[in-house]
């Protein structure tokens, strides 16, 4: 069996390294001292899209002896305002294009449904969201970059909770979006926990669809509710 490859994601300094107040280059460095694989990247580490920019940051990632497997990018594609929508999946194709720029072929790119905004129905939450990830699956498929749909819980930047955070609506979507080559189910066991759902068993059900995972320690505290 192939040794699974481990990457690491530096959340204790998300709002540091977005807000500009540690440099990208500064954590890639101390990375290094890590024993894994890989960088995962987020979105909002980049000060610009440029494509020279985004070579700088592929060069200090791969001098440090690490791949970029993994762009989490938080696409809210259920946001009630047309426009919004149709902003969300622009950025989110462009996103996809940072992927491959800094991974290349197979990197996986996360999408997620988007807000669970207070007006939304159900079903229109389904709706907007399938959408929005099948509006993105050509480019992926163009460039070979997987599409990774998270059962998450919440973006550190957004106002609301996932859309499809809870199991039943995020196999619900799941059915919506047919088999592709270039897209699957990014599984965390820590979010469904949050969510109140069985990890196993959620995994039972989108094992096949499985293209990456993540692993924290997150856990509900004592006393807290997912209000």
């Amino acid at each position: 069996a192939t040794k699974p490859k481990i990457s690491a994601f530096p959340k204790c300094y998300l709002e540091e390294i977005s807000c500009q107040r540690m440099s990208l280059f500064d954590w890639i460095e101390q990375a290094r001292q890590l024993d894994c694989d890989g960088l995962e990247m987020y979105e909002g580490f980049f000060s610009n899209l440029e494509q020279s920019y985004l070579l700088e940051v592929r060069a200090a990632i791969n001098q440090a002896g690490f791949e970029m497997p993994m762009l989490c990018c938080s696409p809210d594609f259920t946001h009630p305002e047309p426009e919004k929508r149709a902003a969300a999946i622009e950025y989110q194709q462009k996103m996809i294009r940072v992927a491959y720029t800094l991974g290349g072929e197979g990197t996986v790119c996360r999408v997620l449904s988007g807000q669970s905004w207070p007006q939304l129905s159900r079903e229109q939450g389904l709706e907007y969201a399938s959408h929005g990830i099948q509006s993105c699956l050509p480019l992926a498929s163009e460039l070979g970059v997987v599409l990774g749909l998270e059962n998450h819980y919440k973006d550190g930047f957004w106002l609301y909770a996932e859309f499809a955070q809870k199991q039943d609506v995020f196999l619900d979507l799941l059915s919506r979006i047919p088999d592709s080559d270039f897209f699957g189910v990014q599984y965390d066991p820590s979010n469904a926990v949050v969510a109140g759902d069985d990890p196993v068993e959620l995994l039972r059900h989108v094992a096949p669809r499985v293209v990456s995972m993540h692993a924290s320690d997150r856990y509900l505290a004592p006393g807290a509710t997912l209000e």
